[in-house]
């Protein structure tokens, strides 16, 4: 039985930006319920500092994504998560040749705190999480999604799994072409849909401009079906 006002906040998370940015757009154009991302310029280190990457954006990426799904409301399709920016970096971390060390002795207190606040912010991220979501996708990457740094895409990919699992979170693991993706989250949900899935995905590959139209935030209310399983595609 649909509600007679569902209500729906879904994340979309993944390795690739990529086929995120794709399939967010797409069925935000394709079903009307608003799309809202964080645009990476607005999560940048401020400074060249030397945990930049790993403490700072982090951060700030947290703030904004916060901030951005509160003013969404009830009803959201998000480019991404809380979780992102954490699992980039801390692949980061994990990916860094632990010679590093023995290369650069000076900076063992710098990569001491930088594990321990990361550990500290998946904490925080995940218990968020629990609570600003109602679902989750989860787009496995393709290596030619992956601008040939495919070992590092897997290992995010990997993070954010994990992550997700423990979660009492819905979430679906999907992969392979976007208008297969679409039409199984729109089917999950029961999403009716104000245009077609081909002419909503073409338009959103054609045009990177929607990425800012897109962005915009509104209310809309539109039938759904919740689902309590987790499950894999």
């Amino acid at each position: 039985m649909m509600k007679d006002s569902p209500e729906l906040r879904l994340a979309v998370t993944g390795a690739s930006p990529d086929g995120k940015y794709t399939v967010t757009t797409a069925l935000s154009l394709a079903t009307g319920v608003p799309r809202i991302s964080v645009p990476s310029e607005s999560i940048a280190p401020s400074t060249e500092r030397r945990l930049g990457d790993t403490v700072e954006t982090p951060i700030r990426a947290f703030e904004a994504r916060v901030d951005s799904e509160a003013r969404a409301g009830t009803a959201f399709i998000s480019d991404g998560s809380v979780l992102h920016e954490w699992a980039a970096a801390e692949s980061l971390r994990r990916g860094r040749h632990r010679r590093e060390w023995l290369w650069h002795p000076g900076s063992f207190p710098f990569r001491k705190f930088e594990e321990s606040f990361l550990a500290a912010h998946a904490s925080i991220v995940r218990r968020h999480a629990c609570v600003a979501y109602d679902a989750v996708v989860h787009l496995r990457p393709e290596p030619a999604e992956t601008d040939g740094d495919y070992a590092a895409s897997q290992l995010t990919d990997r993070i954010l799994v994990d992550a997700l699992y423990p979660l009492p979170i819905p979430f679906l693991i999907v992969g392979g072409p976007a208008e297969r993706i679409l039409a199984r989250i729109t089917n999950l949900f029961a999403l009716p849909l104000r245009m077609p899935l081909s002419e909503a995905l073409s338009t959103a590959s054609q045009s990177e401009a929607l990425s800012t139209a897109s962005d915009e935030t509104w209310q809309d209310d539109f039938p759904t079906q919740q689902f309590s399983m987790k499950e894999t595609a």
